[in-house]
């Protein structure tokens, strides 16, 4: 075993080479990486807790959970909506799906009928757009449902319509562009991870599209209209802008503040609005960028898993950061430092004494 210095022995946060401004920024700016949102496919038992974070066990943080599919469950998906101590109890045997508009056939569908036609599944990430960065308003699900083409086939949109406005049984509205409804993955829901949509989650019917934050995606739905103007929905009349999901990485184990006693597999998520993520890179220290290993989702809407193996060289604490890179040759923080993902880690290395 090598022999280690006082000074390498003596080294804590707020020292070389974690500045005490860098160690406050990333505790001050970045908080806890959130996990709870995260549930493995397969992994020792002893490796992660239900949740998807590592056992207090130090030798968990050197497993790369990240190589396994992350499918968040639906009761730990979370839930958010513009009136939030209120879910519609829709009777799906007696409610309808009215489709209407500048259409040349509009149809009332009963979720019978729509049940009836043609089935797609699609992994697709689920944000709110007020997550923090790191924060745990985020989800990988498989959802299931209807292709949306297959509805515009139905109705047979007239020339001219630049989009579809969605109204909830809650009251909610909003409208997306019909090129964003025109691809085979943007879905009408009513299945996630091979069972039915909670009613907390849009039961009978929600929207899915790839690379949107959700409050593009509307739940419990009762009405399309298909217009040819602008329509402002509930969010939209308070500022919120209609951007798709930021180039984003984030760190998920370890937890921020963690003690690993050796190697460590640093992991996490990344996501892209559109054209998925092609790079993730780490680094220790502000020093030199590290290449991470990457699971590519199965479905282009899914987020991208990676990891990386890092030895910490002596005790003490370091600063880890991360960042993406999307296949538009959009860089996390290329354009606001404080737009990369932080977490501190502290190093307590055996000695020669222990």
């Amino acid at each position: 075993m090598t022999k280690q210095t006082d000074e390498q022995r003596s080294r804590s946060p707020g020292q070389d080479p974690v500045s005490r401004r860098a160690f406050l920024r990333a505790v001050r700016g970045s908080g806890p990486a959130a996990g709870h949102a995260i549930h493995p496919s397969s992994a020792p038992a002893s490796a992660i807790d239900v949740y998807g974070r590592p056992a207090k066990a130090d030798p968990a943080y050197g497993w790369a959970t990240y190589t396994n599919p992350q499918i968040t469950p639906q009761n730990a998906l979370f839930v958010q909506s513009y009136r939030p101590d209120f879910i519609p109890r829709v009777n799906a045997e007696l409610g309808h799906l009215m489709l209407d508009g500048l259409v040349n056939m509009p149809i009332e569908l009963s979720y019978t009928d729509i049940k009836r036609l043609p089935y797609s599944e699609r992994t697709h990430v689920l944000e709110c757009g007020g997550n923090r960065l790191g924060g745990s308003l985020i989800g990988n699900a498989r959802w299931g449902g209807v292709p949306f083409p297959e509805l515009l086939s139905q109705v047979q949109v007239i020339p001219g319509v630049q989009r579809a406005v969605f109204y909830a049984a809650d009251g909610y509205s909003t409208a997306l562009d019909l090129s964003i409804l025109q691809r085979d993955d943007a879905l009408l829901a009513f299945a996630i991870n091979g069972e039915a949509l909670s009613p907390a989650h849009g039961y009978p019917l929600r929207l899915i599209v790839p690379g949107w934050y959700g409050f593009k995606m509307p739940k419990w739905i009762t009405r399309i209209r298909f217009i040819a103007g602008h329509y402002a929905g509930y969010w939209e009349r308070r500022g919120w802008t209609t951007e798709m999901l930021r180039t984003r990485a984030t760190i998920h184990m370890p937890h921020h503040g963690a003690t690993i006693r050796g190697t460590v597999a640093i992991q996490g998520i990344a996501v892209a609005g559109d054209g998925g993520i092609n790079r993730v890179e780490v680094r220790v220290d502000r020093g030199a960028w590290m290449d991470a290993q990457l699971r590519l989702p199965d479905s282009p809407g899914g987020w991208t898993q990676w990891y990386v193996h890092w030895t910490p060289p002596a005790s003490g604490g370091y600063l880890i950061e991360v960042r993406a890179h999307d296949r538009q040759s959009d860089v996390q923080g290329m354009h606001d430092g404080d737009d990369l993902h932080r977490i501190v880690l502290y190093a307590d290395l055996p000695t020669d004494d222990d």
